[in-house]
């Protein structure tokens, strides 16, 4: 199971508009988690974040460089990881090939990792449970 990938618009995004940004995201993952079977995580779900917004110039998808402004692309969900506020998130000591969204280095792990409220925690707490429950991965539904 997974809500998102490198080709669809970030499930926080795509399916939380207009609602909490800080909340909604923990909601998709909770459905996530508590479906049986293999669970695939896409990097930055568990941070929350929601699609980046990837201005024309720094766009690399060839579909987006050709559909602008219809279909932007799809590199709205590939921008670089957070790891951290410094300007390029600590994914790079240089300017990454996609630019780092200033919003999503408020959602980073060094800002999260700390916050027992923080969707990253809230992630570890569902992975946590899924261990602990083997229906979730490998039981009968009755």
């Amino acid at each position: 199971w997974a809500t998102s990938n490198h080709d669809v618009v970030r499930s926080a995004t795509r399916w939380g508009a207009g609602e909490d940004p800080r909340a909604y995201p923990k909601v998709i993952l909770a459905m996530l988690f508590s479906l049986r079977g293999s669970v695939c995580l896409y990097q930055g779900e568990e941070l929350g974040l929601p699609e980046a917004d990837v201005p024309f110039e720094r766009i690399q998808d060839p579909y987006g460089k050709v559909l602008w402004p219809e279909f932007k692309g799809r590199d709205g969900c590939r921008t670089p990881m957070p790891w951290s506020d410094s300007p390029q998130g600590g994914f790079s000591q240089v300017e990454p090939w996609l630019p780092m969204e200033a919003s999503h280095r408020d959602l980073a792990v060094s800002r999260q990792q700390d916050d027992a409220n923080s969707t990253l925690n809230a992630v570890r707490g569902m992975l946590a449970f899924r261990r602990q429950h083997a229906a979730l991965f490998d039981g009968d539904l009755t």
